[in-house]
C-alpha cells in the first residue's frame, strides 16, 4: 500500500520531469465549461489523441 510520502515523491518526480521538459502532457482539445456536451462527444468518439480540457 502506498503512503502519502510515496505519492508525494512520485508527484515530485513527475514535476521535475515536466520542469526539465522530459515529460509533456498531450492535450487533444480544450473547451469552455459551457460546451461540456461537445467535450464529452469528443471523448465518446474515441478519436481524441490526448486529454480533453474543460475550462471556466
Amino acid at each position: 500500500m502506498e503512503t502519502d510520502q510515496d505519492v508525494s515523491a512520485a508527484f515530485a518526480a513527475i514535476r521535475d520531469l515536466v520542469a526539465k521538459k522530459c515529460l509533456r502532457p498531450r492535450i487533444d482539445s480544450s473547451y469552455p465549461l459551457e460546451e461540456h456536451k461537445a467535450a464529452y462527444a469528443r471523448l465518446a468518439s474515441r478519436e481524441a489523441k490526448g486529454s480533453i480540457l474543460l475550462h471556466p
